[in-house]
Order: C-alpha cells, then sequence, then structure tokens
C-alpha cells in the first residue's frame, strides 16, 4: 500500500460530492449476505434531499443555522412525521462525521451539524406518527379470511404465535426448521443483529407448529418454507377458477405467464405480505395494521406468560427495554396486577 494513499485524501469541493462518495461507501459497508441493506436505501433517500438545498454549497459553508431552517422547512412543507425528519438529521450528521474520519470535509462542518438539535414532540409543525399497537385476536382473525393466498395466511399465523419478525420467516428453508423436539427452533441465517454478533432462535410451540406443518411435509431441504413462486401458481389456478371467458375465447391459460413462475423455489418480499394484509383490512373492515405489529402482539402475550426478561429472549431483544416498547398491557392485566399488589 502506498504511503500516500494512507495520508492523503481529496477534499470534497461541494456537499453533492460528498454526498457521491459517502453513498459509494455505505453501498459498501451496509451490506447483508451479500446485498445492500434497507439502510443504503435510506441513506440515499435523505441525501437526495440535503442535495437539493445543500448540494452546490462546500461542506465548510453549510452552519447549524442553515441546517435547522432546513429541519423546520422539512416539518412544514412535507408530509414527513416528527421521527422520519429527525431520521434525517441523524444521517446527515453520520455523513458528516464520516467525511471528517476519511479527510472529505473539515472539521467544521460536522461542528457545526453536531450542534443542531432534533425537533422535539408537541414543539414542531411536524405531526407525531400514530404509535405501534398490538394486533388484537378479533382483527387478526377476521383479517385473515380474507387473504387469499395459504403461504402469506402461513406467515402471519407464523408470526402471530412466535414473534418473530415477517424478514426473518420469509427467508427460512425447510431444512433449517429443527422439529426434532416437542419444540421446533430456528436459526435464522440473517437476522436484524447479527452484526452485533448476537445469535438468533426462534421457538416454535404448538399453535406455531400448526401453521408451519402443511408447507413442511413432503418438501425439498432446500426450498423456502413460504414460496412466493407456488403463492403465484396457487393464484393463477384461482384466477382460472373465476374465469368466466369461454376457453376458445380470449387468452388461453398460461399464455401470458412470465418466465420466472416457473423457477422452482423464491422467497416472498416483505411488502408484498403487508400489501396483502391492506387489502385483507380493507375487506375485513376492520382496522388497518402492519406484519410488524404482529410483533407486538406476540410481546404482550410473552410478558404476560413469563415476564419481560424471557421475552426479550424469545424476541430477540439485546435489551428487556427494546421489550418495553413492544408491550401493551391491558386494562384487565393492569386492574388484575392492582387488586393483587396494588
Amino acid at each position: 500500500m502506498k504511503a500516500r494513499s494512507i495520508v492523503h485524501a481529496e477534499p470534497a469541493s461541494t456537499v453533492s460530492e460528498l454526498i457521491e462518495r459517502y453513498n459509494a461507501w455505505a453501498k459498501t459497508y451496509y451490506v447483508k449476505n451479500g446485498r445492500p441493506t434497507v439502510q443504503c436505501r435510506n441513506i440515499l433517500m435523505v441525501c437526495r434531499r440535503i442535495a437539493l438545498v445543500f448540494g452546490g454549497l462546500a461542506p465548510s459553508a453549510v452552519t447549524a443555522a442553515m441546517v435547522t431552517r432546513w429541519l423546520d422547512a422539512l416539518a412544514e412543507e412535507t408530509d414527513l412525521c416528527r421521527s422520519v425528519i429527525n431520521k434525517h438529521l441523524t444521517i446527515f450528521k453520520h455523513m458528516a462525521k464520516w467525511g471528517v474520519r476519511y479527510g472529505y470535509a473539515p472539521t467544521e462542518f460536522f461542528a457545526q451539524i453536531q450542534t443542531v438539535q432534533a425537533l422535539k414532540k408537541g414543539r414542531s409543525a411536524a405531526y407525531e406518527p400514530a404509535p405501534r399497537e398490538a394486533v388484537q385476536w378479533k382483527d387478526f382473525s377476521r383479517a385473515l379470511r380474507f387473504v387469499e393466498s395459504r403461504q402469506v395466511a402461513g406467515i402471519l399465523l407464523t408470526c402471530f404465535y412466535s414473534g418473530c419478525r415477517v424478514g426473518e420467516i420469509v427467508q427460512a428453508r425447510v431444512n433449517e426448521i429443527d422439529t426434532s423436539a416437542t419444540t421446533w427452533f430456528y436459526s435464522p441465517r440473517s437476522h436484524k443483529t447479527q452484526h452485533h454478533n448476537q445469535a438468533r432462535v426462534i421457538a416454535f410451540g404448538p399453535s406455531a407448529q400448526t401453521a408451519l406443518a402443511p408447507f413442511l411435509i413432503g418438501r425439498d431441504g432446500e426450498s423456502y418454507v413460504f414460496c412466493s413462486t407456488s403463492a403465484r401458481r396457487e393464484a393463477s389456478l384461482r384466477s382460472m377458477a373465476r374465469r368466466r371467458t369461454p376457453m376458445n375465447q380470449g387468452s388461453k391459460p398460461g399464455s401470458n405467464r412470465t418466465k420466472d413462475i416457473e423457477l422452482e423455489s423464491r422467497p416472498f418480499r416483505v411488502d408484498t405480505i403487508n400489501l396483502a394484509v391492506r387489502r385483507a383490512c380493507k375487506k375485513a373492515g376492520v382496522s388497518q395494521w402492519v406484519v410488524h405489529e404482529l410483533r407486538h402482539s406476540a410481546a404482550t402475550r410473552f410478558v404476560e406468560a413469563a415476564g419481560i426478561e424471557a421475552a426479550a429472549k424469545a424476541l430477540g431483544h439485546a435489551s428487556s427495554r427494546t421489550t418495553e416498547a413492544y408491550t401493551h398491557l391491558g386494562r384487565e392485566t393492569i386492574a388484575s396486577l392492582a387488586e393483587r399488589a396494588g
């Protein structure tokens, strides 16, 4: 390695140039299993907004007052909630710190941005996002009736009973589910906290096993438990069954099929599952919920059954403080505690 490559770095002349370098670095740093993570997309989105306002300026020309006014403008002129706007500031600060670390930006650039305060609750024009809530069984079960895909229904039931992240279960392969004991176990190849060297083991009890079992029997070990390719084939068959046009008219079955529908196994995308949930909730006439809120439902049940420390282990949380944010104890539970200990 040449000494010049270590001691010399060409400073970025504009914020746009710094953004370009930061995005290139992020694509190599925020990688999991050989693919960029969602953080890369978040950084790209935020950097585009930063470039619109600060792109033509030199990093040394950006002041704390300018960034503060930019945050206020985002709160007043966009539909972004306060927490999302604050995440914009977090990424901006990280980019500035990264730029100084690698010699692409002057230290005063980071010093200026570091002094900018995040928007406070109730003290800005930004609205507050609706808090995550546990999905009630009555809403969950009613919406589930309107989920056409049995694979999506299986994913939802598994998440509801086990508390796993949807991103963990959609990547599960048949041979990764350990069914040798009364309780089944699964260790995802990839999970949210793996870069912190934390192990993740998901346990499946009787209810979750009932949801999983139909997708494990007679399947190839390397196949995804919940295969989107199979779901598309089944959707095509349902569409054919509802067909009213005579077979000698219109398109023939399979004539407009895309090539990739014949592939053996592909995992579901999380946004596909959330889309199915939105449609099902609308048809069922229940309040909208997203798949991640099923994890809140499981967390609440786990805490009530075994306490917060055990629930944190089951959910894969590094700290029980995280689990507290997922827990939504009902009035009946609180009243029972008050009667026994109050």
